[in-house]
């Protein structure tokens, strides 16, 4: 098997340039980096993967960290986000929080000690040591909802009052007057941000016709259950998917 040492041989340069050609950590002429390739495709040379990411001091990993697997809402997500990882020649890590904040400064943890140059936080509870830590590493990261833009973050921001807007539009389209709303964990600042939208539009909901719960199946569904109970709504928006899945299973 070609080592590093037999390329270098073959393009009559030291292992450090065969090295600088291979990680790009500093410039090499081209026509020195053309005769180093040469002896690669000749050679059929292969650095492994743990080799390169050591001389870089980058893995070409990157993570993906979400809140809940279950939720239709991430499949998509998930694999335009591998999509465009192999499309950039990196793999991608996936770690499921369900929630729980401190799961998800372990995980943060685990993905910097694997080097990695760059997480995605699609996540409502972040811990500000978790920003902290990923900052000091000069690890690039996307949140969801959560902080400011800088230079090494991004920040994608939904527009939940839209969402509500056109959800309680729709619905009153089709005659609906008696309207609830399912809400998220009233600790979460996503669930917050939602309920407030449907109470801006809604101002006359009695406190029976908004209920908190959590994001889940079970959540919507008891909910919805304990809607049905009082004075019932002719019609029930939830804050995700998983909770108006269980709203209908409960309903019908």
């Amino acid at each position: 098997m070609a080592t590093i040492r037999h390329v270098a041989e073959r393009a009559r340069v030291s292992v450090a340039t065969v090295s600088n050609v291979i990680t790009g950590k500093k410039k090499v002429r081209p026509e020195t980096t053309e005769r180093v390739n040469e002896a690669i495709r000749e050679l059929n040379y292969s650095q492994s993967s743990a080799a390169r990411d050591l001389a870089v001091g980058r893995s070409r990993i990157v993570g993906f960290v979400i809140s809940d697997i279950q939720n239709p809402f991430f499949p998509e997500i998930i694999k335009g986000f591998q999509d465009q990882a192999l499309a950039h020649q990196m793999d991608t890590v996936v770690m499921n929080t369900n929630y729980d904040p401190h799961r998800t400064l372990t995980f943060v943890n685990r993905l910097l000690a694997l080097r990695v140059p760059g997480v995605a936080l699609m996540t409502s509870e972040i811990e500000p040591s978790v920003t902290t830590s990923l900052l000091e590493n000069k690890v690039c990261a996307v949140f969801l909802d959560h902080g400011h833009a800088g230079p090494l973050t991004s920040n994608i921001v939904i527009d939940y009052a839209q969402g509500i807007e056109e959800a309680v539009s729709h619905l009153r389209a089709l005659g609906h007057g008696k309207i609830a709303f399912i809400g998220g964990p009233a600790h979460l600042a996503s669930a917050q941000m939602r309920k407030r939208a449907f109470l801006q539009l809604v101002p006359d909901s009695a406190q029976q016709k908004v209920l908190d719960s959590d994001f889940t199946v079970k959540g919507g569904y008891f909910a919805c259950s304990k809607l049905l109970c009082r004075k019932p709504p002719t019609a029930i928006i939830a804050a995700n998917d998983l909770m108006a899945i269980g709203a209908a299973h409960c309903a019908y």
